[in-house]
């Protein structure tokens, strides 16, 4: 997750950045967006492994070999 970051971030601020700066009124990109993003992918990212492993810890063998 640090490195798709590390490769995101400075991408997606330069296309941010020349989008904004067609429009009249513009704004800023402040770090803070990147860092919420980074926040809510890892989360994401966490929430899924963390399923899968309870759902794994939860399974029978017995099941699972059945079915090879």
């Amino acid at each position: 997750m640090l490195l798709a970051n590390l490769i995101a971030w400075p991408a997606a601020w330069f296309a941010a950045r020349t989008w904004l700066k067609g429009f009249a009124y513009r704004i800023a990109v402040d770090p803070w967006v990147f860092v919420l993003a980074a926040a809510a992918a890892l989360l994401l990212a966490l929430l899924t492994a963390g399923g899968q492993a309870l759902r794994a810890a939860g399974a029978r063998p017995a099941d699972s070999l059945r079915c090879e």
